[in-house]
């Protein structure tokens, strides 16, 4: 039997998976992971870097994981990929994580040298996932974790311009480096319920992003062979 964790930030973005998971626990066998029976443990971190960590940090003490999910919906970047579009992320950068100089420019910790870039987990500044899952159909798409949501246009531009980043979470950079602190196989799911852009909720399709995804993990536990 494989175990799975399952992370996520929020109750609401995984709630159709628990209830699928209730309903058919003793049926599933197949999925993208092989023909094998599944223990699932689902995790809901709460909101935010510290909390994902914190919680990271108690799951992977105290149990080995063949797969561990970090699974949400993202706002993106990239305005090629459309709203509630399923996407894997492959890599993950701390947007907030240095000093502010002077003149309001910022400096990463990397930039400040008192992290080496080059250092593990990191690779060239990044949290980097060598072994995604490659499912196809979903994007291959580079992650910004942030603790501020960006909504101001030269915010935006400037963060753009320095990360270079698709889309941004606020919890994909704790659970990246605590996987790979452990050696625990990983992949992160994002749905895309948003632009960044100057904040406008009403625009969000926070909704049918959410369902997307969830229906999108059903199919991957589904009684069939895929």
């Amino acid at each position: 039997m494989k175990r799975v964790l399952i992370v996520v930030a929020t109750e609401r973005e995984i709630f159709p998976f628990v209830q699928f998971l209730k309903e058919e626990k003793s049926k599933i066998r197949n999925s993208i992971f092989g023909e094998a029976g599944y223990a699932f443990d689902i995790s809901v971190t709460g909101v935010g870097l510290v909390n994902t960590a914190y919680q990271m940090g108690k799951n992977l003490a105290t149990k080995k994981y063949d797969i561990a999910l970090n699974v949400g919906v993202a706002g993106a970047y990239n305005s090629i990929l459309e709203l509630g579009e399923i996407t894997e992320v492959v890599s993950e950068q701390f947007a907030d994580f240095g000093a502010e100089e002077a003149d309001g420019s910022f400096l990463d910790i990397f930039q400040m040298k008192l992290i080496d870039g080059n250092a593990a987990p990191f690779s060239n500044n990044k949290l980097i996932n060598k072994k995604p899952l490659k499912n196809p159909g979903l994007k291959l798409v580079q992650g910004l974790s942030v603790q501020t949501v960006r909504g101001f246009d030269k915010t935006i531009d400037r963060t753009k311009r320095k990360f270079n980043a698709d889309v941004e979470s606020m919890e994909g950079a704790a659970f990246f480096q605590a996987c790979l602190d452990t050696n625990t196989p990983f992949a992160e799911i994002r749905t895309i319920s948003n632009y960044v852009s100057p904040r406008d909720t009403s625009t969000w399709q926070m909704k049918d992003a959410i369902i997307a995804l969830n229906v999108w993990l059903i199919e991957q536990f589904h009684t069939r062979a895929i």
